[in-house]
């Protein structure tokens, strides 16, 4: 039988999609910015299934997450 049930990466990567047409409307200097964003945004996706937090939510808290690691780390 198949698997009903999309994986915290699967679900993660559907809310990527849905916020990649934002990059259409961007100047060319922010599209680097961009794409470390969404790099951010999934490092800690695979946490989601464990916390059942959505897909939106689990995203900015990663980007956050790693936006403060890289500040301290100066």
């Amino acid at each position: 039988m198949g698997r009903n049930t999309l994986t915290s990466r699967q679900v993660m990567e559907i809310f990527v999609q849905r916020i990649r047409p934002f990059e259409n409307s961007m100047p060319q200097a922010d599209l680097d910015i961009f794409e470390d964003i969404l790099l951010k945004g999934r490092i800690h996706g695979s946490q989601m299934d464990l916390s059942k937090v959505s897909a939106e939510y689990a995203f900015i808290i990663s980007v956050l997450m790693e936006i403060l690691k890289q500040m301290s780390n100066g």
